[in-house]
């Protein structure tokens, strides 16, 4: 009877552990962890000023500038570990990158939005920005 009792002891907790949930599972780790590649854009705009203090509508200096009206300057530089490309405005990175062409020579607003575009086509994502003109970027590397 002993026997007994001891075996339907044993069966009875057996059978109580297949019927208690275990909780989920524990996720299964990533193979490696994420790699990331970093690039920095950065654009400068300047307008030269008249000397001795300028005035109310700033013009250009130099040889064979004869006061005429000031054009702002944009250089834009595209940083990576690999290379460094600085253009004289946004149309020129946008050609240099490889960017689909406008349908219209537009504004420079549209030159960077190819700009971008071509980025982000490439895999890139703004990551941080420390000022207006100044860009991190990041993609996963392979």
């Amino acid at each position: 009877m002993r026997k007994l009792f001891t075996f339907l002891s044993l069966a009875a907790v057996v059978a109580l552990g297949l019927l208690v949930s275990r909780g989920p599972a524990a996720p299964a780790l990533p193979d490696k962890p994420v790699r990331w590649e970093y690039a920095e854009l950065t654009f400068t705009r300047v307008v030269a000023p008249l000397p001795g203090g300028g005035g109310p509508a700033p013009r250009l200096i130099g040889p064979g500038a004869a006061g005429a009206p000031a054009v702002p300057q944009t250089n834009v530089w595209w940083i990576t570990a690999d290379e460094e490309i600085e253009a004289v405005d946004w149309k020129a990175l946008a050609d240099k990158l490889r960017a689909p062409a406008a349908k219209n020579d537009g504004s420079q607003t549209m030159h960077r939005l190819r700009v971008l575009n071509r980025l982000s086509a490439d895999g890139w994502e703004v990551y941080d920005h420390t000022s207006v003109n100044n860009w991190t970027f990041r993609r996963r590397v392979q």
